[in-house]
């Protein structure tokens, strides 16, 4: 009898999923940016892709939908009370990889 010898998990490397975060995060900011220069408040919204998208500025004080609107900083604080919570739970029961999805 031979053991079944299993083929080598392609890993990625550990600085990948930062650096893809880092790279959407400033991707994001850059677009907030773009369109607060570029783009008019209620201004009738500017076609991109004829017939597929336009692009018009609007802003959502609330969260999806614009549920809760004008209470940004309660839903702030909540943001950051969650993402606290999700790094000391992380700290205090690491995995056994840190992106087990790789």
């Amino acid at each position: 009898m031979s053991a079944l010898v299993r083929p080598p998990v392609r890993r990625w490397p550990l600085w990948l999923m930062p650096l893809l975060a880092a790279a959407l995060i400033a991707a994001d900011q850059w677009l907030k940016g773009w369109a607060l220069t570029n783009l008019t408040y209620l201004a009738p919204p500017q076609p991109v892709i004829p017939w597929l998208l336009d692009w018009q500025l609007t802003f959502n004080t609330g969260a999806a939908w614009s549920l809760f609107s004008d209470s940004a900083l309660p839903l702030a604080i909540g943001r950051m009370l969650v993402g606290i919570a999700l790094l000391v739970y992380l700290v205090l029961r690491p995995l056994d990889a840190p992106w087990p999805w790789c």
